[in-house]
């Protein structure tokens, strides 16, 4: 497994980044903030709900986006909404292109599983054109799955 993947899914260091946070943040912006910080700890240029702009259409914010030299290693969506917004935010990660595309859920949202998600990535036409890898991460089961 590759460096960045390990950092990503360390649930032991993102467990105890949350535990440690002493300001008013709610569980996602907490999660969002941890990734934001851990990108800018491994040296990448790090953004916080940055626009998905594809053909001079802005399609909303990816919730953090690593990169570096003009290319985005790795963009992340925390989803413990709905089913569409789950949906919305695979769409933004494939839209983006990134080398590492990672969708946060919860088995506690009602919204597709992580074998659904596989399924629909692996389904999906514009998926098996990309050279994206894709990390699912349940938060709550601190358990990942690589789509390659």
């Amino acid at each position: 497994m590759e460096q960045i993947v390990r950092e990503i899914t360390s649930f032991g260091a993102l467990q105890k980044f949350v535990d440690g946070r002493k300001d008013d943040l709610n569980f996602f912006e907490c999660i969002k903030q941890y990734f934001f910080e851990l990108g800018k700890s491994l040296n990448y240029d790090c953004k916080k709900d940055s626009s998905v702009l594809q053909k001079g259409i802005n399609f909303s914010a990816v919730d953090v986006v690593w990169a570096s030299s003009e290319k985005i290693c790795a963009a992340f969506e925390i989803e413990f909404g709905n089913k569409d917004e789950m949906l919305a935010g695979i769409w933004k990660l494939i839209e983006l292109e990134p080398q590492y595309a990672v969708l946060i859920t919860s088995s506690k949202a009602k919204n597709y599983s992580l074998k659904e998600i596989e399924q629909i990535l692996r389904y999906s036409h514009n998926h098996k054109t990309l050279e994206t890898e894709f990390l699912l991460i349940e938060i709550d089961k601190e358990f990942f799955a690589e789509i390659k």
